[in-house]
């Protein structure tokens, strides 16, 4: 019996489906596949990721046949280890379920296993946090028709970011109040990470608003800042803010402006 270690494993992977060659003579024992190991945390899109078995057999190792496959993404594998792929693009996490069917040929028949290692989840968080402040600024926050709490579907409630949701949610009931959006733009966007779990998306963003009580039409522009978590196996948005330098007379800047003075009175 042959033994290949091509990494190591916690416990064995059961066969999945066993073809017995039929009329053979004597005991024959089909291929083990004793463990398939993978990532044990979210990976990234965009980055070659290693998958390993360690399969035992009567026959040498290198008799063996091997197929991988994976549910997304692409894989790619030579014996007892894969690189598993995921291209870059994807907006929301994935769970990706590897396979490894392993067989064993010989005259009368062929000894068949699979095997399938523990599931990972693969994003890409720069185009995750990317749509989702993309889709609260324009398609939400930018569609007057859209009631205030509809808006914060992306927004978590626990922990730090339940204030920072109140306050969007605050900020979004008086624009409705006061203001209707004629037209909006995203003009570019910068994710930066301050931990694995933690980021900002700056977005330069432009939107013209009527003002209910006058007529008045105003524009505003700048960075509207919106920090983001993760949790739950997704990114959520945080809190949202603006940086007021390029600003206009729309009412968006008006309202972050007067509920930033508003807390800072709080505080003293």
């Amino acid at each position: 019996m042959s033994l290949a270690i091509a990494g190591c494993g916690d416990s064995p992977t059961a066969p999945r489906r066993v073809t017995l060659p039929l009329g053979s003579g004597g005991v024959q024992t089909p291929p083990v596949i004793v463990s398939i190991s993978g990532p044990t945390s979210r990976r990234e899109s965009g980055v070659d990721i290693p998958i390993v078995a360690v399969v035992r057999a009567e026959t040498p190792l290198a008799e063996l046949s091997y197929a991988w496959a994976a549910n997304v993404g692409s894989i790619s594998g030579n014996g007892a280890t894969a690189t598993f792929r995921m291209a870059p693009g994807i907006q929301k996490g994935l769970d990706v379920l590897v396979t490894l069917t392993v067989t064993e040929s010989r005259k009368l028949g062929d000894f068949k296993v699979v095997g399938q290692a523990a599931p990972f989840r693969v994003h890409d968080s720069v185009a995750e946090l990317k749509e989702i402040s993309r889709r609260f600024l324009m398609d939400l926050f930018g569609n007057s028709s859209i009631p205030p709490v509809s808006c914060l579907v992306d927004f978590s409630e626990n922990g730090p970011c339940k204030q920072g949701r109140a306050d969007e949610l605050q900020d979004l009931i008086n624009h409705r109040r006061d203001y209707v959006v004629l037209d909006r733009r995203m003009n570019g966007q910068q994710v930066v990470f301050s931990g694995p779990d933690a980021a900002r998306v700056d977005n330069d963003a432009w939107f013209m608003d009527l003002y209910r009580s006058t007529g008045r039409v105003g524009t505003t522009s700048g960075n509207f800042p919106l920090t983001a978590v993760y949790e739950t196996q997704r990114w959520w948005l945080c809190a949202s803010g603006f940086d007021d330098d390029l600003a206009g007379d729309g009412g968006i800047a008006t309202i972050k402006r007067n509920r930033m003075k508003a807390r800072g009175r709080m505080l003293k």
